[in-house]
């Protein structure tokens, strides 16, 4: 037999016609009564979700002015944990994941080869509907409120940023000024969630930083396209500033901030290039960074931690010295810092994927 549970309530009930959406994302059926409806149009729908993951059943009923009736059927089972059957006809947005699974990382289950999103809202049923929906394409960390939201984006800096714009504290719009104008987080895409949608919010919305603006209901299919487009941008940056080996940083579409920190790793590094013993910590004093988080700043704009960032620097300036000069290998490799001409070399076929020698060759 079936365990049978219902919840009932003497409500204003619900219309006929609106009970085959009740369970839809965002669905709102509208209020009779005098009670204002300020819900999400969440809840029911995560419900739905997890009585389907447990093989159940579940239905509505309703009269209006009398009350509505939820009835959950699930099935008894002796065996350990059943796995939940997913339906392969489903819209990837209702694909629902196993009983394992349905933890949520901490940053110390985090996968170092995936991306991070960081999910900030207040409103639980809401942020756990988003959760369910991105964990299992990208690493998720949570916030319930901005500030909360402020604080793990500098410590753990994530790849993007999906926030809800009215939360206490720090809302959306003040969150996202804040991490654009913070050096240590300005490169990090936002997208902002609200149920405002006249042109001024908006406006607002871009002003503050946002790099998209999303007003609800939406498909979470658009939410996910916006997504993969804003890390895909990301990593079109990258590859140019890695094409650029840090010079001519200005061409690229950055956040004045961004650019404003290359400029000042390409500058330092050139103007202490026949350094051999200059690195990293050298430079974060002069750019006044901590080595940890220049070294994760480096790593979110360019792909390459700090020490392989400046070497590109040093060896684009050797590869224009070998274009331009009839200096010997040995000289440029002194110039550009590297005591051992053999080592110099060696990066140089790293980066280059060809020998200086050879390098020269093309350019005689």
């Amino acid at each position: 037999m079936p365990i049978r549970i219902e919840v009932n309530d003497s409500g204003i009930g619900i219309e006929k016609d609106k009970l085959k959406n009740i369970f839809q994302p965002f669905y709102q059926a509208e209020n009779q009564g005098s009670i204002a409806n300020m819900g999400t149009g969440i809840g029911l729908s995560i419900t739905y979700e997890f009585v389907r993951l447990h093989k159940g059943s579940i239905r509505v009923e309703s009269q209006l002015n009398k009350g509505t009736s939820f009835i959950i059927q699930l099935p008894m089972s002796t065996s350990e944990s059943p796995k939940p059957v997913i339906k392969e006809d489903l819209p990837e947005e209702e694909l629902m994941i196993s009983n394992e699974n349905l933890r949520i990382p901490t940053i110390n289950t985090v996968s170092k080869k995936s991306k991070t999103i960081l999910i900030v809202d207040d409103n639980d049923d809401f942020r756990f509907y988003l959760v369910e929906n991105l964990r299992s394409l990208y690493n998720i960390i949570e916030a319930c409120d901005g500030q909360a939201g402020y604080e793990k984006a500098n410590r753990f800096l994530p790849d993007i940023i999906v926030s809800d714009v009215t939360m206490p504290l720090i809302n959306g719009y003040e969150l996202c000024s804040r991490l654009k104008l913070d050096v240590n987080t300005s490169h990090i895409p936002i997208i902002l969630l609200t149920a405002n949608t006249l042109d001024e919010d908006k406006i607002t919305g871009f002003e503050a930083g946002a790099d998209e603006y999303i007003s609800k209901p939406f498909n979470v299919g658009v939410l996910k396209a916006r997504i993969r487009n804003l890390l895909s941008k990301k990593e079109e940056q990258r590859t140019k500033l890695n094409a650029q080996s840090g010079v001519e940083i200005s061409e690229i579409n950055l956040p004045t901030l961004d650019e404003k920190l290359l400029d000042k790793v390409n500058k330092f590094t050139l103007e202490n290039i026949a350094n051999p013993d200059f690195g990293i910590e050298e430079l974060s004093k002069l750019i006044g960074m901590s080595t940890v988080y220049l070294n994760k700043k480096i790593s979110a704009l360019t792909g390459k931690t700090t020490s392989e960032f400046v070497r590109s620097i040093r060896l684009r300036k050797a590869a224009i010295l070998l274009e331009k000069t009839d200096k010997s290998i040995s000289e440029v490799a002194y110039e550009v810092g590297y005591n051992s001409p053999k080592y110099f070399s060696k990066y140089f076929r790293d980066e280059y994927k060809i020998l200086p020698s050879e390098y020269r060759k093309n350019f005689m």
